[in-house]
């Protein structure tokens, strides 16, 4: 099941591509974070087969990982359990424990990968004059591309003052 996980997060990330604003490519995301938590029907088999990806990590089949990629793929795997713990699939998670366990299998999956910029993170934020907040998910590069625009933006506004 955890590889059918990745072989089908792969492909949706796959179909999408820059062309997608970054807005709405985190209502996107956002979606499928939650379809991802919602598809956990078993959490035994989903967390055997995590324990059996970061044995074969350890083993050196998916090539060197460092010392300190395995440590974050540790703390991955114990944000899962801890999650999960108790629960026979992730329908029962709030919110934010969906959202955490998303992240966590994203880290995983970007690590046993090496791509770290593809690596999709979700957050918890509210708009402004709402207090009900919604997930933002934005892959690591679309969250540095953002910040970089919002500090050009600033620049240019501060430069305009007199």
């Amino acid at each position: 099941m955890w590889i059918r996980v990745l072989a089908a997060s792969a492909l949706l990330l796959a179909g999408s591509g820059p062309a997608l604003a970054i807005a709405s490519g985190s209502a996107v995301l956002a979606a499928r974070a939650d379809s991802y938590a919602q598809s956990i029907t078993s959490a035994d088999e989903l967390l055997l087969e995590v324990d059996q990806t970061l044995a074969m990590a350890r083993d050196g089949e998916y090539g060197s990982i460092s010392h300190d990629d395995l440590q974050r793929l540790d703390i991955a795997h114990l944000t899962m359990v801890r999650l999960l713990d108790g629960y026979d699939n992730a329908r029962h998670l709030q919110v934010d424990e969906r959202i955490a366990l998303f992240n966590a299998q994203e880290l995983i999956k970007a690590i046993v990968r090496n791509d770290e910029k593809g690596r999709i993170v979700c957050k918890r934020v509210s708009g402004t004059g709402t207090r009900l907040a919604r997930a933002d998910c934005l892959t690591v590069s679309e969250r540095e591309l953002r910040a970089q625009t919002a500090q050009r933006e600033l620049l240019r506004a501060q430069r305009q003052i007199p």
